[in-house]
């Protein structure tokens, strides 16, 4: 009888797009046969998603849109582009992981191979990478001031690391977006020495 039932269940899942462990609620299987059962059966949660959007979402955001734009008696501020008005970017729920330590592994090594970028890894999480650009720059801002030391902050390895200076530097700005020369490193230790401010988020007003 259980393995009838378990046969009925299996094909309820296929022939509703969900996943026998959703509908059975059961989930004994490995980790391998786990998560292909919910990378098949994130497709069709994805499709009913991408449908809700083109044909509820997106349209009811630009009806609500033109009659703003018709009835409003403000300007809109001088640095909105007026042609990404209608451009929203609809995010929904996202792919759970099974197991986070496989998907995060994963992720860093697609993004140092340069086929991912932070904003996907950013976007498979649910996050909005602008807000997560934001949110770091506050908090490596605020961690720096307070003297708190995190791994997250490449700077603070540095003095355990035992590299020159001029690799130093050139780690510490690479932890903030900007890769410099070996040259450019040297010329900014022979400069400052010892006193050579820390870069922040904020670095392009720093090295100005």
């Amino acid at each position: 009888l259980e393995g009838f039932r378990n046969g009925q269940l299996r094909m309820i899942g296929a022939g509703t797009r969900s996943t026998y462990s959703s509908v059975s609620r059961a989930y004994d299987g490995t980790y391998s046969a786990q998560r292909q059962e919910l990378v098949e059966g994130w497709l069709g949660y994805d499709l009913l998603q991408h449908e809700f959007i083109d044909y509820w979402c997106r349209p009811v955001y630009r009806s609500w849109l033109q009659m703003y734009l018709l009835a409003r008696k403000e300007r809109l501020p001088a640095d909105v582009d007026h042609r990404t008005l209608y451009a929203a970017v609809y995010q929904g729920p996202v792919m759970p992981w099974i197991n986070p330590m496989h998907e995060a592994n994963a992720w860093e090594l697609l993004v140092k191979a340069g086929f991912a970028d932070e904003a996907e890894v950013a976007r498979a999480r649910g996050r909005d990478p602008r807000e997560l650009k934001k949110s770091r720059e506050t908090e490596i801002k605020a961690n720096r001031a307070a003297g708190l030391v995190f791994s997250s902050d490449a700077y603070h390895q540095l003095v355990k690391s035992g590299m020159d200076p001029v690799e130093a530097v050139q780690k510490v700005y690479l932890g903030v977006g900007k890769m410099l020369t070996a040259d450019e490193a040297r010329e900014l230790v022979n400069r400052y020495g010892a006193g050579l401010p820390v870069p922040g988020p904020d670095f392009p007003n720093e090295s100005n």
